[in-house]
């Protein structure tokens, strides 16, 4: 969230971190773990591959790099085997003059009507 590079680079990864859970949540967890939790309620798998995201894959025998829409594989499955470590994860840049923006809806019982 206080990242300088993610603040030049691509705001709205700061901007989703800030939604989750409470402060001491935010100060424990990082996107790296948020990213491999494929929650129903995760902000991060959808805005990744929106991004267009890649991701690093380390195991025993070499590297792998895989895109973010085969990454997230379903509800609390990522394309992480066993014996593997998501080593990092890649995006693209936001473009000069360019502006990103998140918006949440609230569904189900925690959701307010007027």
């Amino acid at each position: 969230m206080r990242s300088p590079e993610i603040a030049a680079g691509r705001p709205i990864l700061a901007e989703a971190a800030r939604t989750i859970a409470d402060v001491q949540v935010q100060n424990r967890g990082t996107i790296g773990g948020k990213r491999l939790r494929r929650r129903p309620t995760n902000h991060f798998p959808p805005l990744l591959s929106a991004l267009g995201a890649t991701f690093t894959i380390r195991n025993s025998e070499g590297v792998r790099t895989v895109d973010a829409e085969e990454f997230f594989v379903g509800v609390y499955w990522t394309a992480v085997g066993e014996g593997e470590l998501a080593h990092a994860h890649h995006g693209a840049a936001l473009a000069a003059g360019r502006r990103d923006a998140l918006e949440g809806i609230t569904l189900g019982a925690n959701a307010r009507t007027s």
